[in-house]
């Protein structure tokens, strides 16, 4: 299951096939029911290496204070996927005990393989990508049923 865009909210069919996206008003009743800061993910690639969903603050008179959110955080460690050939960077998350805060530094591989493979690399562009492109064609489809012209 992945979490969906901040302005879907509830449950929905994953268009991947597995599972169900989830809206940031599911990510926050979990985290409250369960009294979770953050809900932390991975087996997702995001170009910076980890993405921040559905953040909220935990405390409304401190809403501005990183210290005081809470939400669903993606972490992708495999800098230059798939195989090195891609454009991501790889993250961890590092979570400090005492306050809780995180960081998350990100880093990339320098070495290039010796002869491009555009495949490859294009194709891990696409799945970087996907899902902002698969909502960019339902958009641009006139009758909704996940076709698009060019």
């Amino acid at each position: 299951s992945d979490p969906a865009p901040d302005e879907e909210l509830g449950l929905v069919d994953n268009e991947r096939g597995a599972g169900v996206t989830f809206g940031p008003d599911i990510s926050q009743d979990f985290l409250e029911r369960h009294s979770l800061r953050y809900l932390i993910r991975a087996h997702e690639p995001f170009e910076d290496g980890f993405q921040v969903h559905h953040e909220f603050a935990l405390d409304e008179t401190k809403e501005d204070n990183p210290n005081h959110k809470g939400g669903v955080i993606t972490v992708f460690s495999s800098a230059n996927y798939p195989n090195g050939e891609g454009t991501n960077k790889g993250a961890v998350l590092v979570l400090n005990e005492e306050t809780g805060a995180y960081t998350t530094p990100t880093f990339q591989h320098s070495a290039a393989p010796a002869e491009p493979d555009y495949e490859t690399w294009l194709t891990s562009i696409v799945h970087a990508h996907k899902k902002r492109l698969v909502q960019a064609f339902r958009e641009e489809s006139r009758d909704n049923n996940k076709k698009s012209t060019v």
